[in-house]
């Protein structure tokens, strides 16, 4: 009787760690997924790659600063997260194309350091962008939705009184 009972230990805590590993590779390879993986490096950085590079960065931070800045006046308000997280994978996409374009992942070509310290700060700077997005949604944006509702309210009072 005390081996079967060994016996059943072993197999649940056999089957309750496999669950555990599956749950647990699941939610990593969706976490990657999201962030998205970078290509392969390129073998070889020309000028003209670098150049390219610098470009593509440069119009990555405009676009991931446009986008923080319609946050605000996005309607609704406490819906900005779900549209910020549906935009972001594709913007970290491409910012890892750039980042195995020119090197600046790792294996950076010396005549790229400034190149890959700008790559460093806008992969560093996205994280915090989407906190804040984050927070203004779920903290801000609500009352937000609620003051353009009551404006709006108060406005349709005054243009057509008697109501």
């Amino acid at each position: 009787m005390r081996l079967v009972r060994i016996a059943a230990w072993l197999g649940y805590l056999g089957i309750s760690g496999f669950i555990a590993v599956a749950l647990i590779v699941s939610v990593y390879g969706s976490a990657r997924d999201s962030v998205g993986r970078a290509p392969p490096l390129n073998a070889e950085v020309s000028a003209g790659d670098l150049a390219g590079c610098a470009a593509g960065l440069d119009s990555l931070y405009a676009e991931l600063t446009e986008q923080l800045q319609a946050v605000p006046v996005a309607k609704p308000g406490a819906a900005q997260d779900e549209a910020w997280e549906a935009w972001i994978p594709a913007w970290r996409r491409r910012l890892l194309t750039i980042g195995s374009q020119c090197r600046l992942i790792n294996g950076t070509p010396p005549e790229a350091t400034a190149l890959r310290e700008a790559y460093r700060e806008l992969d560093q700077l996205q994280p915090l962008f989407t906190t804040h997005v984050v927070q203004f949604a779920r903290e801000i944006g609500p009352r937000v939705d609620r003051t353009r509702a009551a404006l709006e309210k108060a406005k349709q009072s005054v243009l057509a009184p008697g109501r």
